[in-house]
């Protein structure tokens, strides 16, 4: 009786431990398994997020998402700020983005920014996180507070933006000293962690009036980052702004190791920010205390400055920065290519190579400022066509194989800047491990050993 009561013990706790079991796996395979989670101000009904009830605003599917969870919007104007307050695995990214091609706005009327910046999207110490497919606008303020249309902040991690197009973020603030925004701020505050692996991808940022700030900066300790295949156009301040030492982070406070590349900016200039007393300044992209950065297959035109390499604080510098197969073209205000520091109150330009860049009918070519002379810059295989093309003490650089002047393009005036076999800059550059494997088209850069000058092959 004793052994049969012991064997029927066993079993019945044996077959309530594989209930338990299964119980347990398919309540945890019921909570990660990724499903879709929809969004929609057209449906008046309860909302459980599925595609026919859907939740009606962003922040409520966020709140109810987990990770490998894809939200998908639907068409409208949704006036909220998002907090993006859930993260993705590695494996099972969150995603948010509009619904097939649905036209979804993101529309800051009527918001206001609560705190010193905020962000019409806010992710803060979140990682593993898309957002694609929305039209993100009319963040305004008119005080000190710093509005973002995306703001990117703490120790996050693989972020994908993509397909955004964020326009008329504002500061209107009557005292410009202190006006400042952003259309995409990525702030690595923490020291011990950065924000890594940021991709920005295929946007269009236009009409943003940013006073003293940026377009989009990347600011702080953030590490391993790419800008691909965006338009940034038709703002009053710095395109892209790669910060360092600003104090955003007590240690790796400098942005490094990004790739800036394939993107179309022009109409980039402060002639009309009275930050800026309305005076040129801004550049198409700006390497500011950055480091191992790099900047090529862009193209900049219209802009106070194409691209320059510096840092804005003493004794800091700028440093391993390639420049490489970009074109730029009538940057008139102030110059194609700038580096080094713009007073003797600024940071150093170190370990820069200027490469393989087609530069057109701008200010000055290539200008040389403060705290820049070492013999670790390099200036190599450019097109250099305009009446002034290297400006600036040129002391200890080291500069050979460019080409100054009219190099026979095929059609300058139609911005066709390929060359001609005619053109002496034909398979007249130098090889060196700097100049990469693609020219401007993505065509091998070099034929049969021989490199052209300029962007193009």
């Amino acid at each position: 009786m004793k052994k049969y009561f012991i064997i029927s013990s066993l079993v019945f706790c044996g077959a309530l431990f594989v209930f338990l079991f299964i119980f347990w796996t398919s309540s945890t395979k019921k909570h990660e398994n990724p499903h879709s989670i929809y969004v929609s101000q057209a449906i008046f009904s309860k909302h459980s997020g599925t595609f026919e009830n859907p939740y009606r605003t962003i922040q409520e599917a966020v709140d109810h998402a987990n990770a490998g969870d894809t939200i998908y919007i639907r068409r409208g104007v949704y006036h909220e700020k998002l907090e993006v307050n859930k993260s993705g695995k590695a494996e099972h990214w969150l995603t948010i983005r509009n619904y097939a091609d649905e036209k979804v706005i993101i529309d800051g009327k009527n918001q206001t920014v609560t705190s010193d910046m905020q962000g019409l999207i806010n992710i803060e110490n979140h990682s593993y996180i898309r957002i694609s497919g929305l039209l993100i606008e009319n963040f305004v303020s008119k005080n000190e507070s710093v509005p973002a249309g995306v703001l990117i902040s703490g120790d996050a991690n693989h972020i994908a933006l993509s397909h955004l197009n964020i326009q008329h973020i504002e500061n209107i603030n009557s005292d410009s000293s202190q006006a400042n925004a952003h259309a995409i701020g990525v702030y690595g505050s923490n020291s011990k962690y950065p924000i890594e692996s940021l991709s920005i991808t295929d946007c269009e940022i236009s009409n943003n009036r940013l006073g003293q700030s940026e377009t989009v900066a990347i600011n702080g300790n953030v590490s391993n980052f790419n800008i691909t295949s965006n338009k940034i156009h038709d703002n009053d301040n710095i395109g892209i702004d790669l910060i360092g030492f600003e104090g955003t982070a007590g240690e790796n406070d400098f942005a490094r190791e990004g790739t800036i590349s394939k993107n179309k900016i022009w109409n980039i200039s402060t002639s009309h920010n009275p930050a800026y007393g309305n005076s040129p300044s801004a550049a198409g992209i700006y390497s500011d205390g950055a480091r191992h950065v790099m900047i090529e297959q862009n193209i900049i035109s219209n802009s106070d400055i194409g691209i320059e390499a510096a840092s804005e604080h003493f004794g800091k510098s700028t440093q391993d920065i390639i420049i490489r197969n970009n074109l730029i073209t009538h940057c008139k205000a102030i110059a194609g290519i700038a580096f080094g520091g713009y007073d003797k109150k600024r940071g150093s330009a170190s370990n820069i190579k200027i490469i393989n860049n087609t530069l057109y009918q701008n200010g000055s070519q290539i200008l040389i400022q403060a705290y820049a002379q070492y013999n670790s810059n390099l200036i190599q295989n450019n097109i250099l066509d305009g009446s002034e093309q290297i400006s600036g003490d040129p002391q200890n650089i080291v500069i050979n194989h460019n080409l100054m002047g009219n190099p026979d393009f095929v059609n300058a005036g139609d911005g066709n800047f390929h060359l001609k076999k005619s053109s002496k800059a034909y398979s007249a550059g130098v090889e060196s491990r700097f100049v990469g494997t693609e020219d401007l088209n993505g065509d091998p850069r070099t034929i049969n050993g021989k490199i052209n000058i300029g962007a193009f092959q």
